[in-house]
């Protein structure tokens, strides 16, 4: 069981190891059952979650770096 809030000040960290968790059961043959706010969602929609959010802090790194933010 990985039971673990993924937006946090570490936040990266939480996402490798998530990702890790999920590809390695994978991996093995496991379906993994995956929820965000008490809905289930498929391992799929994780990956997705995680990239938005990945890009989107990103963009914002690239604005504050050209003194937008």
């Amino acid at each position: 069981m990985f039971d673990q809030e993924i937006f946090s000040n570490r936040t990266e960290d939480v996402f490798a190891k998530a990702r890790a968790l999920l590809s390695t059961l994978e991996r093995y043959g496991h379906q993994p059952l995956v929820s965000e706010a008490g809905r289930s969602i498929t391992p799929q929609i994780l990956r997705n979650i995680l990239q938005a959010s990945e890009e989107g802090a990103e963009e914002l790194r690239q604005l504050d770096d050209l003194g937008h933010v």
